[in-house]
């Protein structure tokens, strides 16, 4: 028999066995693919074995929880007989339990699942390349294992898989160098889904000084003059003030009726709709399936106070998700900006910054803006004159055309280059 010092020994070996296996499962899955294939592609066999045990992450997970659970139950009986040998039958299964058993769980799991997580990126590609040499050892077991587990679900399924992706993984999908499995647009599109959650009404809206409304009081022939001119479907009526919107006027309702309508609108209640408010914070994604069901095109966004804020169609909703869709709020991007015969580009304050990125190649860094205007607002801290201008990361911004409130045209260009200093001769 044994010595009970040397069972303690092997005990202590099983432990680093099961600490081992246990480390490799969150290091390998936590690890940056990204990384991972930077570092394959330049010779790393670690993170070349890596990505190989990812692909297959049927053969992964077998041959982990195969090693990993035969160290633990070993070393659970092992850690009982031992118990029982120091304290005897009547205490030792005790002591095996509250013990013994919860030291393998904390030492064993926990300790390394949390230390390896923390290093993943490092530690994976050294842990995959263990984990491939028992993947030999134990190829005949996971094997079977793999067959019988694929035979259950098929009878369970009829046959057919349901795949599963998490948010997660499609978030490391998105932001992965593409290798061909998605194509550009697909990208950009998972990218605004999983972005969609995040909006509120505040982010999509067209802004109030943006958005066509009359007042209560003007007369019919006048309003379809204004629709005529705006070109909207429908336009915002308000009382006394802007803020104070009372309802909405289809184009087609008021048009019906003829130019020869006389009198204010307020005396037509028929033709005015009542406004649909929703808060400037409501959550994007619950104000879009709430649209939807109500079968409502436009909405009044509203602030704390009451006042309205803005207007939010439900094609603004679509297109964070699908990208721009014209509609009669959009402003002609192809108007939007002017390339100068000097190498300038004048641009219109309301171009939005990723556009403006994008298209213009003019680096903005992110912020809570989401216009050129914007961004030169908060740069400012004011609002700026015609004629100033500001240079940032060697770009310079000149307000060619602004009112008191707002900035209208902007022209943007890059800074000469500054010549070497010249060497002082006399030295």
């Amino acid at each position: 028999m044994m010595s009970t010092t040397l069972l303690i020994f092997i005990g202590i070996l099983l432990l680093l066995g099961e600490a081992v296996f246990s480390g490799s499962e969150i290091a390998i899955i936590s690890a940056n693919r990204a990384r991972l294939r930077s570092l394959a592609k330049g010779g790393d066999k670690g993170a070349e074995t890596a990505l190989r045990l990812l692909d297959a992450p049927e053969w992964l997970m077998g041959t982990i929880l195969t090693c990993h659970n035969t160290f633990f139950v070993t070393n659970v009986t092992l850690a009982t007989y031992v118990a029982i040998d120091i304290a005897g039958p009547r205490y030792g299964e005790l002591l095996s339990v509250l013990v013994v058993i919860p030291i393998l769980v904390i030492f064993g799991e926990v300790v390394p699942k949390s230390y390896c997580q923390d290093r993943a990126d490092i530690l994976a590609p050294r842990l995959a390349r263990l984990v491939w040499r028992a993947r030999s050892v134990v190829y005949p077991f996971v094997w079977l294992l793999n067959r019988l587990i694929r035979s259950v679900l098929s009878r369970n399924d009829g046959g057919h898989s349901s795949p599963f992706v998490t948010r997660q993984e499609l978030e490391i999908l998105v932001e992965e160098p593409s290798e061909g499995d998605l194509r550009a647009g697909e990208r950009k599109m998972i990218g605004r889904i999983l972005s969609f959650g995040g909006l509120d009404v505040a982010n999509v809206m067209v802004p109030q000084v943006e958005v066509s409304a009359v007042d209560e009081e003007l007369g019919i022939e006048d309003v379809i003059e204004r629709i005529k001119t705006a070109g909207h479907s429908s336009i915002l009526i308000y009382k006394e003030e802007i803020h104070h919107i009372v309802g909405v006027v289809n184009a087609r309702d008021i048009i019906a009726i003829g130019e020869e309508a006389r009198g204010p609108l307020k005396l037509k209640p028929e033709l005015v709709r009542p406004p649909y408010f929703v808060p400037e914070s409501k959550p994007a994604d619950d104000l879009l399936e709430e649209m939807r069901r109500e079968k409502i095109k436009l909405a009044v966004a509203v602030d704390e106070y009451g006042g309205c804020v803005g207007v939010v169609t439900i094609e603004d909703l679509v297109e964070e998700i699908v990208g721009e869709i014209s509609d009669e709020y959009d402003v002609d991007e192809g108007r939007l900006y002017q390339h100068l015969a000097d190498s300038n580009i004048l641009v219109d304050a309301r171009m939005e910054v990723e556009a403006v990125k994008e298209e213009l190649s003019v680096p903005i860094p992110d912020g809570d803006y989401e216009t050129l205007g914007g961004y030169l607002l908060e740069v400012f801290a004011r609002i700026p004159k015609p004629g100033e201008q500001i240079s940032v990361d060697g770009w310079k911004f000149t307000v060619t055309e602004a009112t008191d409130r707002q900035i209208e045209k902007i022209r943007c260009g890059r800074e000469p280059a500054r010549p070497p200093a010249e060497d002082d001769p006399s030295e």
